[in-house]
């Protein structure tokens, strides 16, 4: 068998007729479908029985809830394809969005997609190479890095090296799981086609937060990738870039919030007296950081950092 097409369900009774009828009208038949309820408490799991009955290349599986992660591992668990993709229960496929990656020999394949309700691609350029470190760091810069759609896995390497979705996370799993296969990939190519629609239905979507909350999650997912890639030096030194980065723009952002005083030192303390921040500033090169930054960084001075980021902006 060719691909298993692993679709996610929580309540999704009125978008997954539309998502498992593109998924069936494939021009690519060489396919098995795996339907993961996770518990849904609507009509979403009888939508899928029923279509269980009329085809013989559709598996159902129904668990309790227990999240996107942990319903995406239950497909993964019994995909015997060669192949293994992921399609979200409120998106929908062209027709020919496996023969995309029929083209393709590399482990890891990437296609385009578009945002539905953006009214927009997200651009891709085709190109195929052999894995490095410069291509797991242009990867992990790339929009693409955060999400499992639009993407095709060689099953043999999830089984060899057990990659799995951390359940542990809602949010940010997407780009783990990503991270770490990429990291056992030999070839990788972008396919610039573009057959994979995203719709962005769910107005819930913890991909929007914003607040205190959003800044520990990406901390910790951030940690993770960094973790993958403890023996790669270039790979570390990109992430360890990528957050002090990331960390200035927050604080910068905090300064001129609305927030009073206190809560303002608070969130910025967040992010400094994490153990992922510690490590990135006692690992950064001494040219990434001004001097004063870097003492402010170290001891944890987070109202002159407010003091200056005030003046900053």
């Amino acid at each position: 068998m060719k691909y298993s097409v692993i679709v996610p369900i929580y309540n999704r009774e009125k978008s997954i007729k539309k998502c498992v009828d593109s998924i069936l009208r494939q021009s690519e038949k060489d396919f098995e479908l795996i339907l993961v309820d996770d518990g849904s408490t609507d009509n979403s799991l009888n939508i899928c029985k029923d279509f269980e009955k009329t085809d013989n290349r559709i598996i159902v599986i129904h668990k309790e809830n227990g999240g996107v992660s942990s319903a995406r591992n239950a497909g993964i668990d019994v995909a015997r394809g060669k192949y293994v993709v992921f399609v979200d229960s409120d998106d929908y496929v062209d027709n020919n969005y496996l023969d995309v990656f029929d083209k393709s020999n590399a482990d890891f394949k990437i296609s385009g997609v578009i945002r539905v309700n953006e009214k927009r691609k997200l651009s891709i350029k085709n190109k195929i190479a052999k894995n490095s470190n410069e291509e797991i760091i242009e990867f992990l810069q790339g929009i693409y890095s955060s999400q499992p759609v639009g993407k095709c896995f060689n099953n043999s390497l999830i089984k060899k090296y057990n990659i799995k979705f951390n359940e542990s996370f809602d949010y940010g799993e997407d780009s783990l799981f990503c991270a770490e296969y990429i990291k056992h990939s030999e070839t990788i190519e972008y396919i610039n086609e573009y057959t994979y629609l995203i719709c962005d239905i769910d107005p819930n979507s913890l991909g929007k937060i914003k607040d205190k909350d959003f800044y520990v999650i990406f901390t910790s997912v951030q940690n993770c990738i960094y973790n993958y890639y403890k023996d790669n030096f270039s790979v570390q030194k990109y992430l360890i870039n990528k957050y002090l980065w990331y960390a200035e723009k927050t604080f910068k952002e905090i300064a001129k919030s609305d927030l009073n005083y206190t809560e303002k030192i608070n969130r910025i303390n967040l992010i400094l007296k994490s153990d992922y921040f510690k490590t990135c500033i006692k690992n950064c090169e001494k040219s990434s950081l001004t001097t004063v930054n870097r003492i402010c960084y170290k001891f944890g001075l987070s109202r002159f950092i407010l003091y200056r980021m005030k003046k900053s902006n």
